[in-house]
């Protein structure tokens, strides 16, 4: 198998996160201890504001140029390996309230202004989020013949065959990222795009709580702060290893990214290995 390019980054330092330096027993007890500490995805306030966020962000850009940061421009390159086609379908295991669907929408037609007539046109995109119950039931009024919101990988697949299956940040966020990557990975789907994964470089799995503001969830827009308002998450941090042997066993790792400038989580007393994956079925 050949070796996957590797994309460094321009920043070679890791910072902490805001998040306790604790390590649980389980991923139950972490979940219990985030929910003393402030609110999750799960919770109806977080999935609302995360909403009213992503109404912000898609009515800004509509009619404004999509600034974009590092994580966004993974997202946006990731889709462009894919295109030019006439129906792009992508699965968002953890997409929030449709964000990455906007950004992507803006910037296939930004692209297409461009390149002027007689290109075939923008593709029709069908976009499927799976998410928390909170969050598909907040962001049900985002929801439209392309977008759609669902509480689970099966109830998204009825009818609907992915081209790309996309996580950002969200594997992590599960109680056996293992076992819901195996499900992301036998939906069979050409292209496999993971990012934002933070991972253990020891062989054992950890498990910790990550905290912060809620009013910093959601699109990265100007927002009424909070400060009493906290966010706090149970994670699972599986060895690096262990993810990078799971994938290979169905898909060939095109690209690996490496996302050392995002803030790495301490998990007892070693930081994370923040890293992305673009992936091809074998």
């Amino acid at each position: 198998m050949r070796k996957p390019l590797r994309i460094l980054s321009a920043f070679s330092w890791l910072r902490p996160t805001d998040a306790t330096r604790h390590t649980f027993d389980s991923f139950a007890e972490a979940r219990c201890a985030a929910a003393a500490l402030g609110h999750a995805y799960s919770d109806r306030e977080m999935a609302q504001l995360v909403v009213e966020k992503t109404v912000c962000f898609r009515d800004h850009i509509a009619n404004n140029p999509l600034v974009v940061s590092a994580i966004t421009l993974r997202r946006l390159w990731a889709i462009q390996q894919l295109l030019p086609r006439e129906h792009l379908r992508v699965l968002d295991f953890g997409g929030a309230a449709g964000q990455h669907y906007f950004e992507i929408q803006h910037s296939i037609k930004s692209l297409e202004r461009g390149k002027g007539q007689g290109h075939g046109g923008e593709p029709h995109v069908t976009w499927h989020v799976v998410e928390t119950e909170a969050m598909v039931a907040a962001a049900c009024p985002l929801s439209c013949d392309a977008l759609r919101f669902f509480p689970s990988i099966e109830a998204a697949m009825v009818g609907f065959v992915p081209d790309l299956v996309l996580s950002s940040g969200t594997l992590q966020c599960v109680p056996d990222p293992l076992e819901t990557l195996k499900a992301l990975m036998a939906i069979g789907a050409p292209h496999l795009f993971l990012t934002r994964l933070s991972c253990s470089s020891a062989d054992v799995t950890g498990f910790i709580v990550e905290t912060g503001f809620i009013h910093d969830q959601g699109p990265s827009l100007p927002w009424p702060r909070s400060p009493r308002a906290r966010a706090a998450y149970p994670l699972c941090i599986v060895p690096l290893q262990a993810l990078e042997s799971l994938l290979a066993t169905q898909y060939s790792i095109e690209v690996a990214l490496d996302e050392s400038e995002l803030a790495a989580n301490m998990v007892n007393g070693t930081r994370s290995i923040r890293r992305g994956y673009f992936c091809r079925r074998i």
